[in-house]
């Protein structure tokens, strides 16, 4: 689900409805659905690895973690704003600026899911679960279909429940 919420948003900024005139809040709808569906697809890539023992599963600490972690949020917070510019959205920068933010986001959830234990992993998939629903529900915004939004709500509620 994260991996179509990050296709998802990258088909609706480069296809035909990018046309459409400039639209902050649809900036900030696309920029946020493709983040956390890259999170969650990453962060469940390593949850699997680590469920099928292709990860060891015990946690696995990066050194400086939390300086990489709050580097790339500051770094995708920069790049999340220039992209809800319209000179930036409007050129080729908006596409650098929207696959940078996804590539950033794809390190913080591998980043985020690696230090915890195999033994914790269920957990950690209902988390991702939630945050799955989170991008379908933002991807529902933006495409304005009322079933993904109301889709993604409750597979987020279920998740965080």
């Amino acid at each position: 689900v994260g991996l179509a919420a990050v296709f998802a948003g990258l088909a609706g900024f480069c296809g035909p409805a990018s046309s459409l005139p400039f639209d902050p809040l649809r900036c900030l709808e696309t920029i946020l659905g493709t983040s956390i569906g890259m999170l969650t697809f990453t962060g469940s890539v390593v949850a699997a690895g680590k469920l099928h023992g292709w990860i060891p599963g015990r946690p696995v600490v990066l050194d400086n973690r939390w300086t990489l972690n709050l580097g790339g949020l500051g770094l995708s917070l920069l790049l999340s704003s220039a992209f809800c510019t319209q000179s930036v959205y409007s050129s080729g920068l908006g596409a650098a600026c929207l696959l940078g933010n996804s590539a950033i986001w794809a390190g913080l959830g591998a980043n985020m899911v690696l230090p915890i234990g195999g033994a914790d992993m269920p957990v950690v998939v209902s988390m991702l679960n939630a945050c799955s629903g989170l991008a379908t529900s933002a991807m529902g915004f933006m495409l304005s279909n009322n079933l993904l939004t109301i889709a993604g709500a409750l597979v987020a509620s279920s998740g965080y429940l």
